[in-house]
């Protein structure tokens, strides 16, 4: 994760006390699938593209030569500190770019909490929605399963 390595961040390493009393994750079949999946074909690991942070993407590129028309990011670790709903200055550039290039409404947050039944009513969805000023998608289905269910919204 690219904020571990960040020394600015070791004050905000521990969650909110807001959202550490209602953190809670439940059994991700859908990760435990992908794994034995990379474990029988380990070469499915190794990354195409690393990145220190979302500020070094270039969104206009992707838009204009690979067709992408949206874009949906995971919160912790990439546009905040984890269990923080503050956007990092690392990820702040990156974030209005994404926004500049494809609008607000293509735009969005997809998470393995917040939006998702381990967030009761959409507390912490609705929260992280009105610091960040995007949507969090919510959905049934964690990462890296769900991607049917999140394309059809």
């Amino acid at each position: 994760f690219f904020f571990q390595s960040l020394p600015s961040l070791k004050h905000n390493c521990l969650p909110s006390d807001r959202l550490s009393a209602t953190m809670v994750q439940s059994l991700n079949a859908a990760a435990l699938k992908t794994l034995t999946t990379l474990l029988l074909r380990p070469s499915l690991t190794v990354p195409h593209l690393s990145v220190p942070s979302v500020s070094c993407i270039d969104y206009a590129s992707l838009r204009r030569h690979a067709g992408i028309r949206a874009i949906a990011f995971d919160k912790d670790n990439t546009l905040t500190a984890p269990y923080d709903e503050l956007l990092h200055p690392l990820a702040r550039n990156g974030l209005q770019e994404a926004l500049a290039t494809f609008g607000v409404e293509n735009v969005a947050i997809l998470s393995n909490s917040a939006g998702t039944l381990d967030d009761p009513g959409g507390k912490d969805a609705d929260a992280i929605e009105k610091k960040l000023g995007i949507a969090v998608i919510r959905h049934q289905t964690k990462k890296p399963g769900g991607l049917e269910e999140v394309l059809s919204q």
